[in-house]
């Protein structure tokens, strides 16, 4: 998680709505949009993997154009929904 001012942490949840955030999407094509499929606490622990982010989840996503799974850091995606809490 990173802990500056500017970015805020979130605790992504399995069947989160989320998308790429745009640092990490390539010119030639569109933000990919998926659900959270697993979820590792702290996955990139202390590896200050993009832009000095340190203790990033590492965020399971199933991205829904591509189909396919892919393992990224908490940083570097955006919430679109929050699922809803069992109890809603």
């Amino acid at each position: 998680m990173d802990t500056s001012p500017d970015k805020v942490y979130v605790r992504y949840e399995i069947g989160d709505v989320v998308c790429e955030s745009e640092a990490i999407i390539p010119p030639e094509r569109k933000q990919w949009v998926g659900i959270v499929v697993f979820v590792e606490r702290n996955y990139f622990d202390g590896l200050g993997f993009v832009a000095s982010n340190k203790n990033d989840d590492g965020i399971g996503i199933h991205w829904f154009k591509p189909n396919y799974v892919e393992q990224l850091p908490s940083s570097v995606i955006e919430l679109i929904q929050r699922v809803s809490a069992k109890n809603e």
